[in-house]
């Protein structure tokens, strides 16, 4: 079940810090001469709690923590246009973020049923199945966005919406192995790193998991 409440992820304006510290250590018997010198070091950083309260100095960048689900082809079973075989298992994709954990009470969307619901069994067009599931993919309590490449149409671009926490996708494809071997659904990283293929990678789950890269370190002041 998801969590009835969560903190949302709040970031302080930029602001600068000051730090004095020695520049080496003491010998107090040479006397004043032993002494060190003291140097000050310039950081700008801003204040992040996380979704899950805990608290991080850091710089927030421009990226976000994204991965790709590729519809590769509409293979999967879909019992709504061809009668299902026995022993059939749903494709099944469940993508998470926002501090949530693997929680067997989270549903994953199925193939045929949430998205792609008149295709699949090797009909249908790829770049609808792709929408449909940005559609659906998209959900708030979830901490997930998602859109249509504007570069790929068979190809889905998945975000988080939490600067500080990771992004998680669970794939569950079986069923193409019933028709020509040919994967509906293959992982990517954004910059088009194929990070699961069921073919290549000889199973057919797998938990992806990207983390974050939106929080930067402090910036350290010349």
């Amino acid at each position: 079940m998801l969590p009835s409440t969560k903190n949302q992820v709040s970031t302080s304006q930029p602001f600068k810090l000051l730090v004095g510290h020695y520049a080496k250590s003491s010998d107090p018997s040479k006397g004043e001469v032993g002494n060190p010198d003291v140097i000050r070091h310039g950081f700008e950083a801003q204040a992040v709690q996380t979704s899950i309260g805990t608290g991080v100095l850091g710089k927030v960048g421009s990226e976000r923590t994204q991965l790709i689900i590729k519809v590769n082809s509409t293979e999967y079973g879909n019992e709504n246009v061809v009668q299902a075989p026995p022993f059939y298992d749903v494709d099944t994709i469940l993508v998470y973020s926002g501090g949530l954990t693997d929680n067997p009470n989270t549903p994953a969307l199925q193939a045929g049923f949430d998205f792609g619901v008149a295709q699949g069994n090797g009909q249908g067009n790829v770049s609808d199945v792709a929408s449909s599931l940005a559609v659906v993919l998209t959900d708030k309590k979830m901490g997930i966005s998602s859109i249509v490449d504007p570069n790929d149409n068979t190809q889905v671009i998945v975000s988080s919406n939490y600067i500080t926490d990771t992004l998680t996708i669970n794939i569950k494809s079986l069923s193409y192995n019933l028709f020509n071997g040919n994967p509906p659904f293959i992982i990517k990283d954004i910059d088009g790193t194929v990070l699961f293929d069921p073919v290549v990678n000889q199973r057919s789950s797998a938990s992806i998991i990207k983390r974050s890269n939106a929080l930067n370190p402090m910036v350290q002041l010349v």
